[in-house]
């Protein structure tokens, strides 16, 4: 048996591989994943990945020479005897490991989501029950889903998830809706599995679920925003902000968080006084982490704040940390959204009846990218991952030179320059 270091497609030897020969002819690659070598082979036009369930590289060497010579002589009984379920980690295992582990910025609770999007990924492909249940310490679980092995984390999964989400929906705008769902439910469920916890090995007894981390998003049509149309809606309610202000200052200050700084629903009703800080000498809003709530996708960011938004933040909140006052002891933003919905369609009949406030936040980000011609700056005021989002919405929008947004009761033309 002759053990040499494996040479990868560069011609640079891989550290983590081993490349084995026998006398016979026999060959086989073994690979140090986490603390144990695995094997992989083809045979057939099929792929095989075994756990040779050792430390040692002789020993993995020789098991590894072995499995391959049962495999060619159909002994298949030998080739998955060590195999079973036995040490593998469980779902509900990942997600124990995910909420326990280290996540600078990141809130219990986004944790949670990130553990409870694989959860019901999982639940929707196999058509298992997802219920949730607490225990008696207030623990909540998804028994089904919670005890299957880690090794049903691969690309069929996902497949099965986008077929159960898609059913039924051949073309147009519904299901590039639900395309976008699902890509962003995916994404969510991959959060448990982040690249830096798969190198450090933080996952004992996870199988190889490459194909299921780096499984292709499926592709969504360019999304169309309707700019022009939307922008004389709102020119519209600009006559009526002031009686908005007077009747329901709640709703007033969300409209103002959601079109002149371009926050999202959630991002506003978690918006707080402490976040209203300076940079380069201009006021600027600093949306930023706390401990129980994260901006989506971890994205922090600075939007300047205009000194006329500023003043009616300080003239019309309450006495609580928040910048929307509460309506109720419950719900922070629900009624205050709904009340502003309500104004919109009693307003403008032409409104979008569907996420109603996102589509301020929506003109927001076509009015930085029209005015600035940078589709980076409005990227990175909208706080988007990645750039594709913001492309596929207000690239055709590139034709003013400057960004200067400021829509408030008493000025409502009145513009405010960026911040750096």
């Amino acid at each position: 048996m002759k053990i040499e270091k494996y040479i990868g497609r560069n011609g640079k030897p891989v550290d983590n591989k081993r490349k084995v020969s026998a006398k016979d002819g026999t060959t086989a690659v073994i690979e140090l994943r986490h603390k144990n070598w695995i094997t992989r082979f083809q045979l057939d036009g099929k792929h095989h990945q075994l756990n040779l369930r050792t430390t040692d590289e002789r020993t993995a060497a020789a098991t590894a020479l072995d499995k391959v010579r049962a495999a060619s002589r159909d002994q298949w009984d030998f080739v998955h005897a060590g195999q079973a379920k036995k040490g593998v980690i469980t779902i509900g295992q990942c997600i124990e490991i995910h909420i326990g582990q280290l996540a600078p910025n990141c809130a219990n609770k986004h944790l949670a989501n990130g553990g409870n999007r694989l959860r019901g990924l999982i639940s929707q492909a196999l058509g298992i029950p997802g219920r949730l249940k607490k225990d008696s310490e207030g623990i909540h679980s998804w028994p089904e889903v919670d005890r299957l092995p880690a090794t049903i984390l691969d690309s069929h999964l996902i497949d099965k998830f986008y077929a159960h989400r898609l059913k039924g929906l051949d073309k147009g705008e519904a299901r590039e809706s639900r395309i976008r769902g699902a890509n962003s439910h995916i994404q969510d469920a991959r959060s448990v599995f982040t690249k830096a916890s798969l190198a450090d090995g933080r996952y004992p007894g996870l199988p190889d679920i490459s194909s299921f981390v780096n499984k292709q998003k499926l592709k969504e049509m360019k999304k169309s925003f309707k700019y022009e149309a939307v922008d004389n809606e709102i020119q519209r309610l600009l006559a009526h902000l002031p009686e908005l202000k007077e009747s329901n200052p709640a709703s007033y200050l969300a409209f103002q968080l959601t079109a002149v700084l371009g926050l999202r629903r959630g991002e506003a009703a978690q918006a707080r006084k402490s976040w209203i800080t300076s940079h380069k000498g201009k006021k600027v809003l600093y949306v930023q982490a706390t401990p129980t709530w994260v901006p989506k996708g971890r994205q922090e960011r600075k939007i300047p704040l205009p000194e006329e938004v500023h003043s009616e933040i300080l003239l019309l909140s309450d006495d609580s940390e928040f910048i929307i006052p509460a309506l109720s002891a419950n719900y922070r933003y629900e009624k205050v959204f709904n009340v502003l919905s309500a104004w919109f369609l009693k307003i403008c009949k032409d409104w979008p009846d569907t996420k109603k406030a996102h589509v301020l936040r929506k003109w927001f980000g076509a009015e930085v990218s029209t005015q600035t011609g940078n589709l980076f700056a409005a990227q990175i005021l909208l706080g988007h991952a990645s750039h594709t989002t913001t492309m596929n919405s207000y690239a055709d929008l590139l034709n003013v030179p400057e960004y200067e947004i400021n829509l408030t009761a008493e000025q409502p033309v009145n513009k405010q320059a960026a911040v750096g």
